[in-house]
């Protein structure tokens, strides 16, 4: 076997010896019935239903649910983690006291899933880290954390907020949050997706790691098979002292600041899936510094001017009061794709897709910055912006008509000469008859030959703006 529900009469001694097996065993103790249970090799999985079971959980990566009762209890039995990194259930601070120290050993993973109240930590010494799934029953608080140590949310769903405070606050403190999109539901519909909220006042750089994952089994030929970028965690962070946030993983991520205010830098450029980040709320008193994924970012910045390099991938760009830079690394962070939608292809564009839009741009107090990596042509080619004018017939509807625009492309040969010299940058707008409806587009020789090639230089869409000139640049 590897699963069996205990449902004998309590008043008869019940063992289970699996120390022989080397599988993962599962025993849910159904009515009070197990007195001894021990395991073996394997990553075994033990519900208790009395506090007075013995277990000796053998090899492996463990689990034992206390499931509400007492260990710090007079009578209480005894509970050994044994080898591995082996985790106990408790689902209510209270009980973490030093009555159940004294009767457990040998775990090294506090899990509160639904619980409440605060868990101290250096009260068993050897819990290394911390995790929960599903929810938590009312607000939780986790102290004397470790820097070192790491808090991990498996589909897990909850407005009460998880507040975790260090044993030694120190001036750089530094810890890993795992957010886990777990999808066990054999269907076409994503879930699983952890949504928290997490209170880490002290903490002065703070990685968030989210990812994604499929433990649904064996999937139907009608079911859709996710990726781990199809899913999407959120976090809503109060952390004061916070000055770096990295997010990792491969599952898009959206961060929520309630608290931020000594925030200077994000890192998301090692997620792979995108994120979505607003700096404008959350306090932060200094310009934000944010570099992101190669897929796509939403980026909302902070009033203080901020430099934004965006990445790879369509990302949304809102800049805020103050001066900001949006910097441009590579060709590929923002490029054009005009395309033809139309069953049968009539060979005129229906839309286009795949460059950054930049929400805010204020000429004259914001800049584009393009990077020396981007080998653009020097001298004259710098010294000033072509404008290429109105390429969408004034029609005042919103955003670009994309027919018009490939019109004005044409072939895209000599796009960016002015008859003497090739420029670097060109600039377009709509001129659109209402004024919300202005957009710009600034176009980028990054091949240098004087001609716009869609899949080889690039576009961005600057919303609202129909004036860019050189001093709207800055060239790296």
């Amino acid at each position: 076997f590897n699963s069996v529900r205990l449902v004998n009469d309590a008043n008869t001694m019940q063992i289970v010896d699996a120390s022989l097996a080397t599988g993962d065993i599962t025993v849910e103790d159904g009515n009070g019935a197990l007195d001894m249970f021990t395991g073996g090799t394997g990553n075994d999985s033990l519900v208790l239903d009395r506090f007075e079971t013995i277990a000796d959980m053998g090899a492996g990566d463990d689990s034992v649910d206390t499931n509400g009762y007492d260990y710090g209890d007079a009578d209480a039995g005894t509970l050994d983690g044994g080898d591995g990194i082996d985790a106990i259930a408790i689902d209510d601070g209270a009980e973490l006291d030093a009555e159940t120290a004294a009767n457990i050993s040998n775990f090294e993973v506090l899990d509160f899933s639904d619980g409440t109240g605060t868990y101290d930590l250096s009260i068993e010494a050897s819990l290394d880290d911390i995790r929960a799934t599903g929810s938590i029953v009312a607000p939780v608080t986790i102290t004397e954390f470790a820097s070192s140590e790491n808090l991990t949310l498996t589909d897990f769903v909850d407005t009460d907020a998880i507040t975790v405070t260090l044993a030694t606050d120190s001036a750089a403190d530094n810890t890993t949050v795992n957010l886990v999109a777990e999808d066990t539901s054999e269907n076409n519909t994503i879930d699983g997706e952890t949504d928290a909220v997490l209170v880490m006042e002290e903490f002065e750089t703070l990685t968030i790691n989210s990812t994604g994952v499929n433990t649904a089994g064996d999937v139907d030929a009608d079911d859709v098979p996710f990726e781990p970028s199809d899913y999407a965690n959120t976090v809503d962070l109060d952390a004061s002292d916070m000055t770096k946030l990295n997010v990792t993983g491969d599952a898009q991520t959206t961060v929520i600041f309630t608290g931020a205010e000594a925030l200077t830098q994000i890192d998301a450029s090692a997620n792979t899936a995108g994120v979505t980040v607003d700096a404008s709320a959350g306090g932060v008193v200094a310009g934000i510094s944010f570099d992101g994924t190669d897929a796509d970012d939403t980026f909302t910045a902070t009033a203080n001017g901020d430099i934004i390099q965006a990445n790879g991938g369509v990302d949304t760009i809102t800049l805020g009061a103050g001066e900001d830079v949006v910097r441009y690394v590579a060709q590929s962070d923002s490029v054009l794709t005009l395309t033809d939608t139309s069953d049968p292809a009539d060979g005129v564009v229906d839309e286009g897709t795949g460059w950054d839009i930049i929400t805010g741009f204020t000429t004259g107090d914001d800049i584009i910055e393009l990077s020396s990596l981007l080998g653009l042509g020097t001298g004259d080619a710098r010294s000033a912006v072509l404008q290429k004018g109105d390429v969408d017939g004034a029609n005042g509807t919103p955003g670009f008509q994309f027919d018009d625009l490939q019109s004005a492309i044409g072939d895209g040969v000599d796009f960016f000469s002015d008859g003497l010299v090739d420029r670097a940058v060109a600039f377009a707008s709509n001129d659109a008859a209402t004024a919300t409806n202005d957009q710009g587009i600034v176009f980028v020789d990054v091949t240098g030959d004087g001609d716009f090639t869609a899949a080889d230089d690039m576009a961005i869409e600057l919303a609202g703006v129909t004036s860019f000139s050189v001093a709207d640049l800055q060239f790296g």
